[in-house]
């Protein structure tokens, strides 16, 4: 178009002035769409690390036992208000340990590494080695 309006009578340059301004304003325009693109791709990386913030994970595997807090409760920062409450009560559930008095004239006698029978209370009748 700007080649044709060096021709006289070709295009008048007032049609060549609206071209132009209107491929600049659409210029802008795609660049504001850019810059509104980017600025919520930073908004969903801020959600995304607040997530992340709010997930509480455990050091092993295990079952809640007993929750002390209900969701939506405010906990407070280590050291703050509300830091001495714990959260819940985490069990190991792979592994576990029986401790078993044993007389000590009776300890020499033991040797390391004596697999013993148990059982628990919990599963009465049922015999455990360990």
């Amino acid at each position: 178009m700007a080649a044709a309006a060096k021709t006289p009578g070709v295009i008048v340059a007032n049609d060549l002035d609206i071209a132009q301004k209107t491929v600049e304003s659409d210029q802008a325009n795609v660049d504001a769409l850019r810059k509104t693109a980017d600025a919520s791709q930073e908004a969903l990386r801020a959600v995304s690390q607040l997530e992340a913030y709010l997930r509480v994970t455990a050091p092993f595997g295990g079952q809640i036992t007993t929750r002390y807090v209900h969701p939506g409760t405010l906990v407070g920062p280590a050291g703050g208000t509300g830091a001495t409450t714990p959260i819940v009560h985490l069990e190991s559930v792979t592994r576990h340990q029986l401790v078993v008095p044993v007389p000590e004239n009776d300890v020499a006698g033991v040797p390391e590494g004596t697999i013993v029978s148990f059982t628990v209370p919990s599963f009465p009748g049922r015999v455990f080695r360990a």
